[in-house]
């Protein structure tokens, strides 16, 4: 079972003081003496913790007392075997200045079958070896021992096999192993640790060959108080040269893809335990220039009360660190957790405390339900339109096409919350989409257009004649042409089946068009009266004008008779042209 990294790294903390626990019970055991440090207690209990076996403990089974601390004494016990404290010089002697040293030519008089488990003979080791490798890397051994550049011990030891061979190899771990020495060292000249002393200035050299054995298992520990000297440069050293050389692995990968085990697997516990345990702090100590310096064991005084500091960080966290892109805040979730670990919560409580006015700060073309919840309050009409006018733009809708949208369940209240503007819809909306678009687009959709409306509604008989006259404008037919459509057929209860509103309609006026279009029918039936009246006056002025010609007439206008006379028949002209605009018009009406 792989555990998660925050799982792993409570593990080793736990592995860790178990692993002090039992070293402070056996210290006055052999190997051990009574008055060590703290410092080199700590270094043993790391040695144990940081061993092959656990490491690989602490990575797939949780803590617990009673599982791991069989594990832990022997791990214990193999740290006892090859470390041997000197109290007077202060440091750890490794086995490989007391082993006695075996010829090769040992093994040419060994003539056994080769086989896996084998007694406490060097000869029959180094026998099983040449038969189990290539000709190129046992001659690689059998140099490093003739030139007496290492010994057997601790060949076996960096090598990973045990010094008394009572298991099975895993070759392929010592050919890997093998390749790893004769990268360091080529030309078979092993690096001598023994002499040196830390407390003096090491050049950069120095330092990598030190690690380089400590790496390799040659040296089973750094020099005693390693990193009281010049400690954030030899850590930096060390780090780069893990990461660049050995691994060849890019920084940022390491900070985001390894877990907390990494710089104890490869042997930089002491490193790890000097930044308190903070990968981001490691590696921002070996790469400034590429680790933020929030990233660091400390952040430059003052630092954060530049702006352009902190909107950096800011966009670091959400763009490098959570890999999410601005535009796609309203989709995800942060929350300050996740400044408080990447190591931005002093910048986010000094200056912002409130998530929202962080990202508004980095981001400020960013309306602000992009970056996260909203309170209510902000959800005034002028707010609530741009919003909505942002989701239609947001997807590339066009507005004609939002009715068809809401009918292909493309656009729904889960599209809200989709967006950030799930406050908006329930709350200002109260769930309902037409009063959503109608606010952003008004006058432009009818509700029935965003599905079905509730029988009150159609309780007002002004919304059952709109529907209808909307239904007419769908089939092509003009407001005031729709009583002429109705005589000649164009529009029919057929028609009213092609909408979904249609259903309603039929239902609630029983069938009956004229009463679905009654007012268009009641204002031209007015329109018809009104001409009649019209007519029946123009006919009443006509037989004025014409009563007219008699002898009291060319009495009351002597000399200008003549002229009156022309004018009234010009009067009756007209009147007479009006009353048979008006006929003709009826005449057609009755004809379509």
């Amino acid at each position: 079972m792989q555990l998660s990294r925050k799982e792993i790294s409570q593990n080793y903390f736990e592995a860790l003081k178990l692993a002090l626990k039992l070293i402070h019970q056996t210290r006055r055991e052999n190997g051990y003496s009574a008055d060590l440090s703290p410092d080199l207690l700590t270094e043993l209990a790391q040695s144990a913790a940081g061993s092959e076996s656990i490491v690989n403990l602490i990575q797939s089974k949780a803590f617990n007392p009673d599982a791991y601390q069989p594990f832990l004494l022997e791990a214990i016990d193999q740290v006892k075997k090859q470390l041997f404290p000197d109290v007077k010089k202060h440091r750890f002697i490794s086995l490989s200045q007391t082993d006695m040293e075996i010829s090769i030519e040992d093994v040419q008089e060994i003539n056994q079958p080769s086989g896996f488990h084998f007694d406490n003979s060097a000869a029959l080791i180094l026998h099983h070896l040449k038969s189990n490798l290539n000709g190129i890397d046992f001659e690689y051994i059998n140099h490093l021992l003739l030139t007496k550049s290492i010994n057997l011990s601790v060949l076996l030891r960096a090598l990973n096999i045990n010094d008394e061979f009572d298991h099975t190899p895993d070759y392929k771990l010592i050919i890997q192993k093998i390749k790893m020495l004769r990268k360091f060292y080529p030309s078979g000249q092993i690096f001598d640790s023994s002499l040196i002393d830390a407390s003096q200035k090491l050049d950069k050299i120095t330092i990598i060959n030190i690690y380089k054995n400590v790496y390799l298992g040659i040296d089973r520990a750094f020099p005693l108080s390693f990193l009281k000297k010049n400690d954030s440069s030899r850590a930096a050293i060390l780090t780069r040269f893990l990461i660049e050389e050995i691994l060849e692995k890019n920084p940022k990968d390491v900070l985001e893809k390894e877990d907390e085990t990494f710089f104890i697997r490869h042997k930089l516990q002491n490193v790890y335990r000097m930044f308190n345990y903070s990968a981001n702090r490691v590696l921002a100590n070996a790469y400034p220039e590429l680790i933020h310096p929030w990233l660091s064991s400390k952040t430059p005084e003052n630092y954060w009360e530049d702006p352009s500091n902190r909107i950096q960080a800011i966009q670091w966290l959400v763009e490098d660190r959570m890999k999410i892109s601005p535009d796609k805040l309203y989709a995800n979730s942060l929350s300050r957790k996740y400044f408080a670990g990447n190591g931005l919560s002093y910048m986010f409580n000094r200056y912002y405390n409130s998530v929202s006015k962080a990202l508004n700060d980095a981001y400020p073309h960013l309306h602000l339900w992009e970056i996260g919840p909203v309170s209510l309050q902000y959800w005034h009409d002028k707010n609530a339109i741009k919003a909505i006018h942002w989701l239609v733009q947001k997807n590339n809708w066009k507005i004609t096409d939002l009715p068809k949208l809401v009918s292909d369940k493309k656009l729904t209240r889960k599209t809200f919350s989709q967006f950030g503007l799930a406050t908006l819809f329930e709350k200002k909306f109260n769930k309902n989409i037409y009063q959503a678009i109608n606010l952003a687009y008004p006058g432009q959709f009818e509700p029935w257009e965003f599905g079905k409306v509730s029988s009150s509604y159609w309780s007002d008989y002004k919304n059952l004649h709109r529907a209808s006259y909307w239904i007419a404008k769908r089939e092509g037919v003009e407001t005031q042409k729709i009583p002429a459509a109705l005589r000649s057929g164009k529009l029919t209860l057929q028609s009213l089946k092609k909408y979904s509103v249609g259903a309603a309609l039929k239902r609630i006026s029983q069938g009956s068009l004229e009463h679905l279009f009654a007012p268009i029918l009641w204002k031209e039936h007015a329109h018809y009266l009104d001409e009649q009246r019209i007519m029946t006056k123009l006919q009443s002025m006509i037989r004025k004008e014409k009563h007219r010609k008699h002898l009291g007439f060319y009495l009351l206008y002597g000399f200008f008779a003549p002229n009156v006379h022309l004018i009234s028949d010009a009067y009756v002209d007209h009147y007479e042209r009006m009353i048979r605009r008006i006929k003709r018009r009826r005449d057609y009406i009755k004809s379509i």
